[in-house]
């Protein structure tokens, strides 16, 4: 004989199991990555607030809570790309390293990381409208910073090296195309950057020292 079992409609239903809620900075991710993948498929101009909602399936107020506007969520993740290639480089360099690793880690590192995200990085960068700003901010601390590192290592004018910086990040962008052509092998690329880019300043900084030295 078949006997009823009466459910207790205040217990939890085992079939049914909950959706987890994602925590604000787990939220705040998933927007980024949302706009990540509009910005590969269909450029950075699709990019809106709505638009990132829509694909990440909540309200289109939500987006407020984590970014001013769509000129904040993309410098956002300008930022969040740059990090990751900061964190990979302080990975790989010890605290106190040469000149020559760094560079030859860094360049290798850029070229990897183009390799697994370029098209992203590359409408982020060079693609149209706001962001312009940014892959100018990105480029004039890139500037810096390797100006300091080279005039340390080459006893070059501050304008010199700066000069010798810009050209040097430029010629960077070939040896992208040199990748992604497959002409070479990722590795093999970095090495012949490096070991150009080295020569380079080298021989700048000689020509540079015998010029002062004959006043």
């Amino acid at each position: 004989m078949a006997t009823d079992v009466k459910t207790n409609p205040t217990l939890p239903d085992p079939g049914h199991v909950p959706r987890s809620r994602l925590s604000g900075a787990e939220r705040r991710e998933r927007f980024l990555d949302m706009a990540a993948e509009i910005i590969v498929e269909s450029g950075v101009s699709a990019v809106t607030m709505e638009s990132v909602a829509a694909r990440s399936n909540v309200d289109k107020r939500l987006g407020y809570r984590y970014f001013t506007n769509r000129d904040d969520l993309l410098g956002a993740l300008v930022e969040r790309e740059f990090a990751v290639m900061r964190q990979r480089v302080h990975g790989e360099l010890p605290v106190i390293t040469s000149f020559e690793e760094r560079l030859r880690v860094n360049t290798r590192l850029w070229l990897a990381t183009i390799a697994e995200r370029g098209p992203l990085l590359r409408r982020l960068l060079y693609g149209e409208g706001p962001l312009e700003h940014y892959a100018i901010k990105v480029l004039n601390v890139a500037v810096a910073n390797w100006s300091a590192m080279i005039c340390a290592e080459t006893d070059l004018d501050a304008a010199v090296a700066e000069i010798v910086t810009r050209m040097l990040l430029a010629a960077l962008s070939g040896a992208v195309d040199v990748m992604q052509m497959g002409l070479r092998p990722l590795d093999e690329v970095a090495e012949l950057y490096s070991t150009i880019a080295l020569a380079g300043m080298q021989a700048v900084a000689q020509r540079d020292s015998e010029a002062r030295r004959r006043g």
